[in-house]
């Protein structure tokens, strides 16, 4: 049992870590007795928009790209054929290759069956679907080393066992995969902002974050809980949440009219709260007419962000003075600090922000870094 939840358990780390797939995967061969796993994603009705697949790191990936490059459209024949007898008996039950070749005698390739075995060592498979019935295909599938024995029916059991808990893990990965494709939200490029920036499904599953949005979790006021859902430690604060972030989601698939609201979250010890705000995400609803997702924005007012402020100079006709306190502000200098290096008195200060914050109509430095984030994009420093 131990390991099935360690398998489970390096899963979820995975989906949120993807560097962490080929140990998560390693851990699944450990329960099926096998060589090693293979994890994929295939939507039936558009191959184009997410066909992709994951290997255990006990399967080197020269070697399964060396294998594949010839023999791709057996795979994808196989599991085709595999796809067809899972959808007739019972959810979360596996099929071998072996009864597939003996289902129909002319899906078996010798010399694929050949090169498998001396490109990768592997002799037997079996595979076991993870959404019955769906508009996609996506599945586990285990390679056996062994020739001369019969995959062992515990193997089966295992798998079948954690298929369950692997789908809910497949309901985070996938629509990651498809804000890549719809919306080019890159984590490379995410990762730079210093706006935390999140994607949520209708009951707060966590899909995507950034470096900034964990920095956010990191001040101790939202949490992930086991079932990887945002929360907040404030009960009230935590309702609101919730609501948002199922109305939002709701809107984004047209059931619902909830354009989102902000948020102020506050921090323990903290003069300023956290902003976020929490919107609709717009999409074509591929993975399924009856979900949604919303993206939260997530800014820190005490990050030290790198911007010249010049869109709000402009755009709210600063003075060259305001412009420089508000590039401070923004870096995370004091009121102290900004007199400092300035030379200036403390009411010089006061009286200079607060100009700044009447001329942008923004309350308080919250509210200016989230005006900072939509005007100029800043980055980390």
């Amino acid at each position: 049992m131990k390991e099935q939840l360690d398998a489970i358990a390096l899963s979820y780390e995975a989906d949120l870590e993807p560097g962490k797939w080929p140990e998560a995967l390693d851990a699944i061969a450990i329960i099926g007795q096998a060589k090693g796993t293979f994890f994929g994603l295939n939507d039936t009705s558009n191959h184009a928009l997410y066909n992709f697949g994951l290997f255990s790191g006990s399967l080197p990936e020269n070697k399964v790209q060396e294998y594949l490059q010839t023999h791709i459209e057996f795979e994808s024949k196989m599991w085709a054929a595999a796809v067809q007898h899972l959808n007739k008996a019972l959810e979360y039950t596996g099929v071998s290759m072996q009864t597939l070749f003996e289902e129909d005698d002319s899906r078996y390739d010798a010399q694929a069956e050949k090169d498998i075995l001396e490109i990768l060592g592997v002799s037997q498979r079996f595979a076991v679907m993870l959404n019955h019935n769906a508009p996609w295909s996506d599945g586990i599938a285990l390679q056996h080393g062994d020739e001369s024995a019969d995959i062992p029916a515990h193997a089966f059991a295992n798998i079948s066992k954690i298929a369950p808990y692997f789908t809910r893990i497949v309901s985070v990965v996938r629509p990651a995969y498809l804000l890549q494709a719809e919306h080019g939200m890159m984590l490379d490029v995410l990762d730079k902002l210093a706006i935390g920036v999140a994607v949520v499904s209708g009951d707060g599953t966590l899909i995507l974050k950034n470096v900034s949005f964990e920095r956010i979790l990191d001040l101790d006021s939202l949490y992930l809980d086991p079932s990887m859902r945002l929360r907040a430690y404030e009960n009230n604060l935590d309702d609101t949440l919730r609501r948002s972030m199922s109305g939002t989601s709701k809107m984004s698939v047209g059931l619902e009219f909830d354009r989102g609201e902000y948020i102020s979250v506050p921090v323990k010890e903290r003069p300023h709260p956290v902003s976020l705000e929490v919107s609709p995400l717009g999409r074509s609803g591929k993975d399924s007419p009856l979900t949604g997702w919303s993206i939260i924005f997530a800014i820190d007012p005490h990050w030290r962000l790198v911007t010249d402020t010049e869109n709000l100079a402009q755009s709210y006709s600063l003075t060259t003075t305001e412009k420089e306190v508000c590039s401070m502000l923004l870096k995370g200098f004091s009121n102290r600090e900004i007199g400092e290096v300035r030379s200036i008195g403390m009411e010089t200060v006061k009286s200079h922000v607060s100009n700044l914050l009447a001329k942008t109509y923004t309350k308080n430095r919250t509210e200016l870094a989230r005006l900072a984030a939509i005007a100029e994009i800043p980055l980390l420093d």
